[in-house]
């Protein structure tokens, strides 16, 4: 689902505790919508950029890193979690630059 939603080959996320989250942009809070029997996915109301996944019952919600101000802060570590589902010709893999500048 997360392909067809951000029309990407793979989707970096960061999970943050929903009670944490402070959904500041000129757009507000996403808009959310149930893209399975459980997940809503979430975009901003003004351009329909995809930002988040919350799954019912969940406490967490998961932002895709490239729709934060500060991507560069968050160093995703090496695991993949749908690697089986991944394009054939796709490699998973984190660089670390070292670089955490935003």
């Amino acid at each position: 689902m997360c392909r067809r939603w951000s029309g990407a080959p793979t989707v970096a996320w960061v999970e943050f505790p929903m009670d944490e989250i402070d959904w500041c942009g000129p757009g507000g809070e996403p808009q959310l919508f149930h893209s399975s029997a459980r997940t809503q996915r979430g975009s901003c109301p003004l351009c329909g950029s995809g930002l988040c996944a919350v799954d019912d019952g969940y406490a967490n919600v998961s932002i895709t890193i490239g729709s934060l101000d500060r991507p560069n802060l968050i160093v995703p570590d090496a695991r993949h979690s749908h690697a089986r589902t991944r394009p054939k010709w796709w490699e998973a893999r984190v660089m670390h630059s070292g670089n955490g500048g935003g």
